[in-house]
């Protein structure tokens, strides 16, 4: 199951990265459930919000990898 939810995963940042481009956004936050999901998202490169700890982000430059 986790490779179907790392496969989602890089699915949404690469269409958040094709809207990100369009609209000349920087960041891309995510709203985890819990300090698992904040986790799972720190795996994939997700770094650690000033808004919130289960608020993970990634900047736009850190999708392309």
């Amino acid at each position: 199951m986790p490779v179907v939810w790392a496969a989602l995963l890089k699915h949404l940042a690469l269409n958040a990265l094709e809207v990100a481009e369009i609209e000349g956004l920087r960041l891309g936050l995510m709203h985890a459930r819990d300090d698992h999901a904040a986790g799972f998202c720190s795996h994939y490169g997700f770094g650690p919000s000033p808004i919130d700890e289960l608020t993970p982000m990634l900047l736009r430059k850190d999708i392309r990898g």
